[in-house]
């Protein structure tokens, strides 16, 4: 017999990391846009760590959970539920905060469809930061081949890491060579890409598939060991350009980093009490977070001179909205998809 498996389902060290990444965009975005800073690894790698997170919450999930159509079926319900409703709601808010782009109703085709993840997200997601939701959307749809195809195998799990990183690694410094080291609109286009992501995705699957396989690794010291390797070059490299950050051997540490710092979060030992549930919060405070202190932020540049105060307002503003929704639309309409589902 195989190692015993874990059966919870929730880990709140990942959901604190989840809350913690989406603040850490939003920190960027604040700071950049108060004058204060432009750091730009900040919003990178926190973006990219949310792959990894959804490969590895959705695989201790729903590993043994899509079997038939029937699972099958409620996956993809309880996954629309999860993510659609407040995006449409940050969708239709940010139809009302102007500049509106050109090309709108073919935009809103993509987007109320969810389908922009296969068309240049970089370019035809409307919400700040959807261009992320549309490429996540992607994985959902590609997740059962994995899980069938790799039928519980870590072998499998890790060769399939190994290549789709080798694919993004070549992907990216392909896309982003021969130029001189500035993210331009056209250049990000082409970047923000699904191919540019699936190794952070698998490797959370392949993560996660560890982690039910072998239980003793919550809580030990590898954590620690994990944090402090992804830390210390997120925080200590230097590059003379953004794209410096993702191209080269500094992209592909800095990537590295990024895994190790998830896998360190995963196998932090699970917090008790009320640290457990104030982890728990961080992590449904994430994707609200994530989609909203942008519109925020574009409404109260209009309002407040630049500066701390326009930051903390905005902080404020932010988590008060995410509350919100959060209770009021994200809540409801994910038990609504778990009675469809079921």
């Amino acid at each position: 017999m195989g190692p015993e498996k874990r059966t919870q389902t929730q880990v709140a060290t990942i959901d604190a990391a989840r809350g913690i990444f989406a603040i850490a965009v939003m920190v960027y975005h604040l700071l950049y846009f108060n004058g204060f800073a432009q750091v730009e690894r900040i919003a990178y790698y926190a973006v990219y760590g949310f792959f990894v997170i959804s490969g590895f919450a959705l695989y201790i999930t729903y590993c043994d959970r899509l079997a038939t159509i029937h699972d099958l079926r409620a996956y993809f319900i309880k996954r629309f539920f999860r993510i659609a409703p407040l995006y449409f709601v940050v969708l239709i808010a940010r139809l009302c905060v102007p500049p509106l782009p050109g090309d709108l109703f073919y935009r809103l085709l993509l987007n109320f469809s969810l389908t922009f993840g296969f068309a240049n997200p970089g370019s035809t997601a409307l919400n700040g930061g959807g261009w992320s939701i549309g490429i996540e959307m992607v994985f959902y749809l590609v997740l059962p081949f994995i899980i069938i195809l790799c039928r519980g195998s870590l072998a499998r799990m890790a060769a399939l890491t190994i290549f789709a990183s080798l694919v993004a690694v070549l992907f990216i410094n392909i896309t982003l060579r021969g130029n001189q080291g500035v993210m331009t609109s056209e250049l990000w286009e082409r970047y923000t890409q699904p191919v540019a992501f699936f190794g952070y995705f698998t490797f959370g699957v392949t993560l996660g598939a560890i982690y039910l396989s072998f239980p003793t690794l919550k809580g030990s010291r590898y954590s620690v060991v994990f944090i402090v390797a992804g830390l210390v070059p997120l925080l200590l490299l230097q590059t003379n350009t953004d794209l410096q950050l993702l191209t080269g051997g500094t992209g592909l540490g800095l990537a590295i980093a990024t895994c190790l710092l998830v896998a360190g979060a995963a196998l932090l030992p699970e917090p008790s009490g009320r640290l457990r549930l104030f982890a728990i919060w961080l992590g449904a405070m994430s994707y609200p977070v994530y989609l909203i202190h942008l519109l925020v932020t574009t409404f109260l540049r209009n309002l407040l001179t630049p500066g701390l105060g326009a930051i903390a307002v905005a902080v404020i503003l932010t988590f008060a909205l995410s509350m919100i929704v959060n209770r009021g639309v994200e809540r409801p309409f994910r038990e609504i998809g778990k009675k469809i589902a079921s």
